[in-house]
């Protein structure tokens, strides 16, 4: 990596600029975000972070072409960056600027913020063929729709991205049919592998007080630990992937007590009996 020297109201004109390229790239505006980036790049031309920032600007707005270039640049100022690989190995799915700008719905930060037994991190089955992976993010919102014995998860414009694990998808389909609602959204996603990170939005009266994501000692669901989003974590978010110390948490009793709530209905008092089975399935095994 090439090394510049800057004076001090370079430094603090990068710093600004990339403080205002985060906060606009979170909020969707990226042709703004792209003219930030440039302004730390007519001030460092090497400026990895800018340079990834920009690629992914870039290819928002749909010129992948020019994306390409940016991250490119980025690789061979600093070739063990990871995040403009992966950016560049998801552009070469990509057409050359034949779709314009990405549609983009924006994502609640408050969805990466975990409330204890809300939030879980789970990788996804069946995934989409790769092409398909390629025209989503990190951060993009998805939906989780039961089908038959199964949780699909698409995007926003109803293009499958994979499935549930079996047996997440037990608990949720249980408590879905119970009246809870969860959002969802991208975490990280690869050639062909894919994560998403489920929020509980809504708890039904009728399953008060049942753990949505109970982390079991084999650590087969992990939580999101108690985290406001900082200045860098955005802009890593903004890169391409949500950072891995989003992804484990402290474990948590798999069990929920319902001796203690005689007002809880059946439907919860089943889920739970379907629990203990399971568990006593996984001792014998």
């Amino acid at each position: 990596m090439v090394s510049t020297s800057l004076t001090e109201e370079q430094t603090r004109i990068k710093r600004e600029k990339a403080k205002q390229a985060v906060a606009l790239a979170m909020e969707g505006c990226w042709q703004e975000a792209l003219e930030a980036n440039k302004a730390i790049l007519s001030i460092c031309p090497q400026d990895v972070e800018a340079l990834n920032r920009l690629g992914k600007a870039l290819s928002e707005l749909g010129r992948h072409s020019e994306a390409r270039e940016a991250f490119q640049t980025a690789l061979n100022a600093c070739p063990t960056n990871a995040i403009a690989r992966k950016n560049l190995e998801r552009l070469s799915y990509l057409k050359d600027d034949s779709a314009g700008p990405r549609h983009r719905e924006r994502v609640v930060p408050q969805l990466f913020i975990e409330d204890s037994g809300k939030s879980t991190v789970t990788s996804l089955t069946k995934v989409a063929p790769s092409h398909m992976l390629a025209k989503v993010a990190a951060a993009d919102p998805v939906t989780l729709k039961l089908h038959d014995r199964t949780v699909i998860v698409e995007t926003l414009g109803e293009e499958r991205l994979g499935e549930i694990e079996p047996r997440l998808t037990l608990r949720l389909t249980r408590l879905i049919k119970g009246g809870n609602r969860y959002t969802a959204a991208v975490k990280s996603v690869g050639e062909n592998a894919a994560t998403i990170i489920i929020r509980e939005a809504y708890q039904a009266p009728a399953l008060a007080g049942v753990v949505s994501f109970p982390c079991k000692s084999n650590g087969s669901q992990r939580f999101l630990p108690y985290e406001e989003m900082t200045i860098e974590t955005k802009d890593e978010l903004q890169e391409g992937e949500v950072p891995d110390q989003w992804g484990d948490g402290q474990e948590e009793s798999g069990k929920v007590d319902l001796k203690s709530a005689g007002h809880r209905t059946q439907d919860a008092r089943t889920l739970q009996e379907a629990e203990e089975d399971e568990d006593e399935e996984e001792d014998e095994d």
